[in-house]
């Protein structure tokens, strides 16, 4: 795969993620504030993710608390948004 369609394929899964977080968020008519409590993931590493951003540098942890919000197991949601695997499917 080159360069720019692995870019662009990087990018589709961190703005298809970003979707998730914001339709758990507004499913549940959280703010940012409240979701930020109730995940446990910081409101500023939320808001990153729910506008495409931040998926790259996302620790272990807050896999795992997004994985339990989005109602995934740490490996689903590994291979949904962070698969090199399923990049290359895209």
């Amino acid at each position: 795969m080159d360069k720019e369609r692995s870019k662009n394929v990087t990018e589709n899964a961190q703005r298809d993620l970003g979707h998730a977080i914001r339709e758990w968020r507004t499913r549940h008519r959280y703010t940012q504030d409240m979701a930020a409590k109730i995940s446990g993931i910081p409101r500023s590493s939320l808001r990153r993710l729910e506008i495409g951003e931040g998926a790259k540098s996302i620790n272990f942890k807050n896999l795992e608390k997004l994985a339990r919000i989005l109602n995934m197991t740490t490996i689903e949601l590994s291979e949904k948004y962070f698969s090199e695997d399923n990049k290359k499917d895209q």
